[in-house]
């Protein structure tokens, strides 16, 4: 469920999760009552995906060839809220636990919108990656679905310690 930005306003769709290298990282918050898993209900290939098995999304920026991890959406959780679950930011320390890499403070998360993007602490290079990733552009409201699905190409992006190291179009996804 995880969504890539690219320039900060391009969105795409992510085929995986540059986090499945942890084996917990699908449980990282599972001492949380307050965040449960919650059904979104959205169009095939927009924005917001339904969520599968993972209670949060993480929000990715890539920004002068590099992969950032941005932000962390819980959607069991309202954004005015986030400080009575999250009092100290324990969201983005447990994150920093689990891949062993800190957040950036000279790095800005994307900002533009308030319900999405509550980081203030910065962005966290995604220096474990070593892998590719598919991406497809998110449909666009009243974007004809079918249209999308056959004339919207699939990027295949391939990182090295985080680092873009090839982006070419593919028609897989």
């Amino acid at each position: 469920p995880d969504m890539l930005y690219i320039n900060d306003t391009i969105v795409y769709l992510m085929d995986k999760s540059p986090l499945e290298r942890f084996s917990n990282y699908k449980n990282l918050f599972a001492s949380y009552k307050q965040i449960y898993m919650v059904e979104v209900n959205v169009e095939f290939g927009a924005e917001i995906p339904p969520l599968r098995d993972t209670p949060y999304q993480v929000i990715w920026s890539l920004k002068d060839g590099k992969l950032y991890l941005s932000d962390i959406n819980f959607y069991s959780i309202w954004p005015s809220k986030y400080k009575s679950v999250f009092s100290n930011n324990e969201q983005y320390k447990l994150m920093e636990k689990l891949t062993k890499v800190n957040f950036d403070k000279t790095k800005r998360p994307l900002s533009s919108n308030p319900y999405r993007h509550v980081n203030k602490i910065g962005m966290m290079p995604a220096k474990w990656l070593n892998d590719t990733l598919l991406i497809k552009r998110a449909v666009k409201p009243h974007e004809d679905i079918n249209k999308w699905l056959i004339s919207t190409p699939c990027e295949e992006l391939v990182f090295k310690n985080g680092k873009l190291i090839s982006r070419e179009t593919t028609d897989i996804f």
